[in-house]
């Protein structure tokens, strides 16, 4: 039975019926539209950062864990850190062809905070990087007589360690090593390797760093993933002591040819070598015949004509592997050379080995055993190193050597 109903909202009149409902045609609509545009907001993903804090909110989603949403909203871990968050689950049922399928759905929600000392610290460090080029001696450009000889001048002298301590008595007479020995014997042999090649002109020069440049990675004088071990000095008098042999050297083969600097960290020295080489990239930002490949890869690839090298400290896989993986990496490379070798280090040895035409060298080094050397029997070695000159067309042509005499000459200080 129809009856005239007035509506409480407009005070309209309209004909209305039992169980209708009490408002109007008209502002049940817009109730409705107001609802729908209500529900809408509500299932929209929301973030409200302030300051150093960040909401998150994800009404309606199939997000479950906080790695999920991490990875959904691309969070900075190193910069954010989750202070709480919560996750609620209902089910929500559809009609499928003639079936309810039954889906959960989550509500996710998550409060961060920013690490405002991690922010500070990088901040701070970005500054003095600038500074420090700002600051950093000029190298004008150097004149040289052009050489087209397609030579390539490598020198690598890997495992020097750097501020490691070796008692000669301790060791069974296999000679003392310590920062200030450690010095001596790099100059004498780079000194030794750059007189023996100066000779010959070089289009292009690589010197390889790193490879257990330095004996400790830290203030507690321990190798990056914990061992302690015994060093004659502190870290910090260690670090500024290597970057200024490695600067000596640099500056004796910039005049040879344009130096491309490759930084390989080891097992002892991980941070520090990735350090090292951002502190290079300082001082040589002025200098524009030099360039520092300081990134983070385990491997690095250098093509020359016809030859590719590849470098690692070798402390990671096997020797056989080698070649395979420097296929897989460098494919373009790998099929438009034809003479290939890998330079490793870590094993304090002189080894040579080939697998199906691709040489994997491993280098010796400078550094003399310590106590667990010995200990372990791993001695006797001739304490060496090497310098290679490779031709684009013909590959390697020549070899430098330098082994280290019973007594080193005096040096000037």
């Amino acid at each position: 039975m129809a009856y005239l109903a007035s509506c409480p909202k407009c005070n309209q009149e309209w004909e209305s019926r039992k169980g209708n409902p009490k408002r109007c045609p008209r502002c049940n609509a817009r109730l409705a539209t107001k609802q729908q545009l209500v529900e809408a907001r509500e299932g929209q993903e929301r973030h409200e950062v302030k300051g150093d804090s960040w909401e998150i909110s994800l009404p309606r989603t199939r997000i479950c864990s906080l790695q999920e949403l991490i990875a959904h909203c691309k969070v900075d871990t190193e910069i954010w850190e989750v202070d709480r968050w919560v996750c609620n689950k209902w089910e929500v049922g559809t009609a499928s062809e003639g079936k309810v399928v039954v889906e959960p759905l989550f509500q996710v929600k998550a409060w961060l905070k920013k690490k405002v000392n991690v922010e500070n610290a990088r901040n701070y460090i970005r500054e003095m990087i600038e500074e420090a080029k700002q600051h950093a001696p000029k190298y004008p450009p150097l004149k040289r007589v052009k050489a087209d000889s397609g030579n390539l001048l490598e020198v690598n002298l890997t495992d020097h360690h750097f501020g490691k301590l070796a008692w000669s008595p301790e060791t069974g007479g296999w000679g003392d090593y310590d920062l200030k020995i450690a010095n001596d014997c790099w100059d004498t042999a780079t000194d030794a390797l750059l007189s023996r090649v100066s000779a010959l002109k070089f289009e292009q020069a690589v010197l390889v760093i790193g490879n257990d440049l330095m004996h400790v990675d830290n203030q507690a004088l321990t190798t990056t993933r914990g061992t302690q071990l015994t060093t004659d000095t502190r870290f910090q008098k260690i670090y500024p002591s290597v970057r200024r042999a490695i600067i000596r050297t640099i500056d004796k083969m910039l005049p040879m040819a344009p130096l491309k600097v490759i930084v390989m960290p080891g097992n002892h020295d991980t941070n520090s070598s990735f350090c090292m080489g951002d502190s290079l990239e300082c001082w040589y930002s002025k200098a524009s015949d030099i360039s520092i490949d300081n990134s983070p890869a385990p491997r690095k690839y250098l093509k020359w004509g016809d030859v590719l090298l590849m470098w690692t400290h070798g402390n990671e896989g096997k020797l056989s592997d080698y070649p395979q993986i420097m296929a897989v990496e460098q494919p373009e490379a790998w099929g438009k050379t034809r003479i290939r070798e890998c330079h490793t280090g870590d094993k304090h040895q002189r080894r040579l080995e080939e697998f199906h035409g691709v040489a994997v060298r491993i280098m010796p080094t400078l550094c003399a055993p310590d106590e667990w050397h010995s200990k372990k029997g791993f001695v006797g070695n001739l304490r060496t190193s090497e310098a290679y000159i490779w031709n684009k067309q013909e590959g390697l042509i020549g070899t430098a050597v330098y082994t280290m005499p019973d007594k080193l000459p005096e040096r000037v200080a």
